[in-house]
């Protein structure tokens, strides 16, 4: 092989490399803007989030009672209303998170068929993963077993 064949591998050697790496700098460029825009959009909502969450928090609060007892009659048909309504006429839904909105949407099945034991399971798994969602919990503590001065949560 001649210098002149040397030099053209060597010249194509880079152009290859600096072709690839734009590419991958066009990518990590495009990815950051995307990341960037998704935090912007978070920061944005975050109080409107904060406020449907507290509104969504205090329609399921009487759904989980302390010990093992279930809701009543009572608190289902109104945390159905409310939660519905929350959910369907104003903007709340838009907040919830893809798992707390399949939460959400099994606490109103549940609510509707009347299964008190199976809403307070739902409310609860909402209530937990709308702190997950805020930020409040992470994933790893959202799992972990909860004591109380000798209250411990399922």
């Amino acid at each position: 092989m001649g210098l002149g064949e040397s030099i053209l591998l060597a010249v194509v050697d880079k152009l290859l490399i600096g072709i690839g790496l734009l590419i991958a700098g066009l990518w990590l460029n495009a990815r950051l803007e995307l990341v960037k825009g998704q935090i912007g959009l978070q920061n944005a909502l975050a109080q409107s989030r904060a406020t449907a969450f507290g509104v969504l928090w205090e329609s399921t609060a009487l759904l989980t009672p302390r010990g093992d007892d279930v809701p009543t009659e009572d608190a289902c048909n109104g945390a159905f209303a409310k939660i519905r309504e929350w959910y369907y006429s104003g903007n709340g839904a838009m907040h919830l998170s893809f798992a707390a909105t399949g939460h959400c949407l099994g606490l109103l099945e549940a609510l509707e068929r009347r299964d008190s034991a199976a809403a307070r399971k739902r409310a609860t798994a909402l209530r937990t993963q709308l702190k997950v969602d805020i930020g409040v919990y992470t994933k790893a503590q959202a799992k972990a077993p909860l004591v109380v001065s000798g209250f411990r949560s399922a």
